[in-house]
């Protein structure tokens, strides 16, 4: 099998918080959809969530403090 990178999940979810310390403080995602014309990005840490669009012209960047608004409806990074 070839190796990919990354961090398992297993010992988070065997151990939940124990394991915590073997992985980063954060996550970074992304999205390339068959049928949408544009990708999108998203880096979660601790309570902030930034998530950007295609090129970041089509449409602006969100941030969100996800303790503060979880429903993510004030976006930070707006002016």
């Amino acid at each position: 099998a070839e190796a990919i990178d990354g961090y398992s999940l297993v010992p988070l979810l065997k151990d939940g918080d124990l394991a915590a310390a073997s992985h980063p403080d954060h996550v970074i995602s992304q999205f390339h959809g068959e049928t949408l014309a544009m990708s999108w990005y998203m880096i979660r840490r601790g309570e902030i969530k930034y998530v950007a669009w295609g090129t970041g012209e089509e449409h602006e960047p969100q941030l969100f403090n996800l303790t503060a608004d979880p429903e993510e409806w004030v976006n930070l990074a707006s002016p």
